[in-house]
C-alpha cells in the first residue's frame, strides 16, 4: 500500500509541475528558469512571424513582472530571452535579423557594441524547426548564448545585454505582436 501511495505522490507532483508551463502555438514554455541560482518567472510570450510563416516563439523571463522596456531594464538580477524555432532558418537569415534588430533599435550603440554583435554573430549557424536558443543575462558576467543545451559562449558587459533585450522590447521590435505577448499579453 505505500508503494501505491508514494507512487502516485511522486506521479501527482510530476503533473502539477508540468501544469506549471504555458503551451503556445504548440510549444510547451515553462513558467520559470533558475539563472544564477534564481528562480526567475516567465513575463511573457509570443509569435515570430515573417509573411504568413511562423518561425519562432520567443518567451522573456524576468526577476519581476512587467510591462514595459524601462521597467525590465531597470530591473537587477538575471533574465532570458528563450527562442523555440518552429520553422527552419538558414545562417544568413539569422544574422541578418540580428544586425538589422541591433541597428533598429540601438542605432546609438552600434558603434561600441559593433565587434560584440560580430562575435554574438558567430555562434550561430543555421536553425532547423524544434532548435531552441537560450540568450541568459547573467550580472556581473554578460550574456551567455546556448543554442541545444550547447553554450555557444559570453559575451560581456550590460550594455550588450540591453541592446539585445530592445531587438524585442524597442522602438522597432520584428512584430508588434511578439513585443506585446513578451510583455505579458498573450
Amino acid at each position: 500500500m505505500k508503494k501505491k501511495t508514494a507512487f502516485a505522490l511522486c506521479a501527482g507532483l510530476l503533473l502539477a509541475r508540468s501544469a506549471l508551463a504555458v503551451t503556445y502555438e504548440d510549444v510547451v514554455v515553462p513558467d520559470s528558469v533558475v539563472l544564477a541560482g534564481q528562480e526567475v518567472p516567465l513575463n511573457g510570450v509570443g509569435l515570430r512571424e515573417v509573411i504568413w510563416v511562423n518561425v519562432y516563439v520567443g518567451a522573456l523571463y524576468l526577476p519581476k513582472k512587467t510591462v514595459t522596456l524601462e521597467q525590465a531594464l531597470a530591473q537587477d538580477g538575471p533574465r532570458r530571452i528563450a527562442l523555440y524555432f518552429v520553422h527552419d532558418v538558414d545562417a544568413e537569415d539569422v544574422a541578418e535579423a540580428w544586425t538589422e534588430g541591433f541597428k533598429n533599435n540601438n542605432a546609438e550603440l552600434t558603434q561600441i557594441i559593433g565587434q560584440r554583435m560580430a562575435k554574438f554573430n558567430s555562434f550561430f549557424g543555421d536553425l532547423a524547426e524544434g532548435d531552441t536558443v537560450f540568450m541568459d543575462y547573467l550580472p556581473h558576467r554578460g550574456t551567455q548564448v546556448t543554442i541545444n543545451n550547447a553554450v555557444k559562449g559570453l559575451i560581456r558587459g550590460q550594455d550588450f545585454s540591453d541592446a539585445l533585450l530592445r531587438i524585442w522590447l524597442g522602438r522597432k521590435p520584428p512584430s508588434g505582436n511578439l513585443k506585446e505577448g513578451m510583455l505579458g499579453d498573450y
